[in-house]
């Protein structure tokens, strides 16, 4: 059972190394062009969804490691139990940071399309019988 669990501990670890690299390379790239917050923090990338994907996988491993450690209490160190309450408090923050990340995101996305909504309108403000004709 350890070999299965050292094994995707492994990988997920990969998974995170790689996440963290191309994280990286995006902020090098965006260091060398200068682009304006909306193209920034305006697109989901790669990175995002690999944070979520570490975060639900991470999840359900500590989910699974706290009702072993409560059904075999006796078979665990008394500390053990509190490293995995320890370990859902810090993968509840990064839960929650990327989740208030795509909020954000999508709040930017729709607050660009009311704008642009809002402009396109008001071009026309001074032409309200030319309503029926397409320019």
């Amino acid at each position: 059972m350890y070999e299965w669990l050292t094994a995707a501990a492994a990988v997920l670890g990969s998974i995170a190394l790689i996440a963290t690299g191309m994280a990286l390379r995006d902020m090098i790239a965006r260091r060398s062009s200068p682009r304006s917050s909306m193209d920034v923090l305006g697109r989901w990338t790669v990175a995002d969804y690999a944070a979520v994907f570490l975060f639900l996988i991470g999840f359900v491993f500590l989910l699974a490691v706290s009702l072993l450690s409560i059904r075999d209490r006796a078979e665990l160190p008394y500390y053990h139990l509190g490293y995995v309450l320890t370990g859902f408090v810090v993968i509840s923050f990064a839960g929650l940071f990327a989740f208030v990340r795509l909020f954000v995101l999508l709040r930017l996305i729709a607050g660009a399309k009311a704008l642009s909504v809002r402009a396109a309108s008001s071009e026309h403000q001074e032409q309200p019988d030319e309503a029926d004709r397409a320019e």
